[in-house]
């Protein structure tokens, strides 16, 4: 795989702190209390060897996006029409204002509408209520259409998580939480 190569690595996990090896390049991160580095945070001049971490998040997300809508477009449906259709799988149904604090920062409160409503215009969805907040479950030929889409999903994530152990992604994760809890965000 072309981007393999970019992937971190720990090479040594000794009592002195770990070797990183990314982007061909190696770093040593030492564990806090040492007494050369007693915040446990990587030395400036090793942060420096890396893009802001800012461009990682951004252009993850870009790839994500655009790998999965390549393989969604398949069924003329994006990632998030996926995330509607996924709740509903794992959920019985999906409504707008219950899916909104989890894709604010991607998509509008009126493209989250619009993408509701092509589900409905679809016939893969059908309304539970007559109210403002758009709810809907899946419909036979919605439920037929999700085991289609499924298998592309798992295509999708089998590719992206290639060569990552789950132990890799579960630190991933937990150093993205803490980062975003220490700005004051909810994870």
């Amino acid at each position: 795989m072309a981007g393999s190569a970019t992937i971190p690595t720990v090479t040594d996990r000794g009592r002195s702190g770990r070797t990183i090896t990314v982007l061909g390049r190696s770093m040593q991160m030492t564990p806090g209390g040492d007494s050369s580095n007693p915040t446990g945070r990587p030395r400036a001049a090793a942060m420096r060897q890396f893009r802001p971490i800012g461009w990682y998040l951004k252009e993850a997300d870009r790839l994500i996006t655009e790998v999965a809508n390549e393989g969604f477009g398949r069924k003329q449906i994006t990632r998030f029409h996926w995330q509607i259709l996924n709740r509903i799988n794992e959920a019985g149904a999906a409504s707008v204002n219950g899916m909104l604090a989890g894709v604010r920062n991607f998509v509008t409160e009126d493209e989250l509408r619009s993408l509701f409503q092509s589900l409905l215009d679809r016939g893969w969805v059908k309304p539970i209520a007559d109210s403002e907040d758009i709810e809907v479950e899946f419909t036979e030929i919605g439920r037929r259409e999700f085991s289609d889409i499924l298998a592309i999903q798992h295509d999708f994530f089998s590719r992206l998580m290639a060569g990552i152990p789950d132990d890799d992604y579960a630190v991933a994760i937990g150093v993205l939480s803490r980062m975003i809890r220490n700005l004051g965000g909810t994870p």
